[in-house]
């Protein structure tokens, strides 16, 4: 499975390495604290480059079978909204995690893009241990 991060060029070196340095303690995005992947390349080049002047997206090629044995929590659009307006009210949108190594759905800004927010040590594991390519 092929998923994609934008971010900038200085975080690109941390998390490539060598070696590799994925924390999903240092993120934060629509459903809490997590490192995010989309599967959208498009997206995540537009994403980038629409916040930083160094923009970088990377590719990682994740193991199907070793992704398949993650705990997941899968949500649906509705339940995504829902809970990013919580929150957003509470405060806790850079802090929340919902306890599962992957939390998959939809983007709150589009629902037609799927994100992956990877939030543990195994989640972490996974990534660390796929290969990355530098995209843009």
């Amino acid at each position: 499975m092929n998923l994609y991060h934008g971010t900038n060029t200085t975080s690109r070196l941390s998390i490539v390495g060598p070696p590799k340095n994925i924390d999903s303690r240092k993120g934060g995005g629509e459903l809490g604290q997590g490192f995010y992947l989309g599967d959208n390349m498009t997206m995540a080049i537009s994403w980038a480059k629409g916040r930083w002047k160094k923009a970088s997206v990377l590719e990682f090629n994740i193991s199907n079978s070793k992704y398949a044995r993650l705990n997941f929590k899968q949500m649906n659009h509705k339940q995504i909204l829902r809970d990013w307006y919580q929150m957003k009210k509470l405060g806790t949108h850079k802090s929340h995690k919902y306890g599962y190594d992957v939390v998959f759905g939809p983007l709150v800004t589009n629902p037609f893009a799927a994100q992956y927010k990877f939030e543990t040590k195994v989640g972490e594991i996974l990534l660390n241990n796929s290969n990355i390519r530098k995209i843009l």
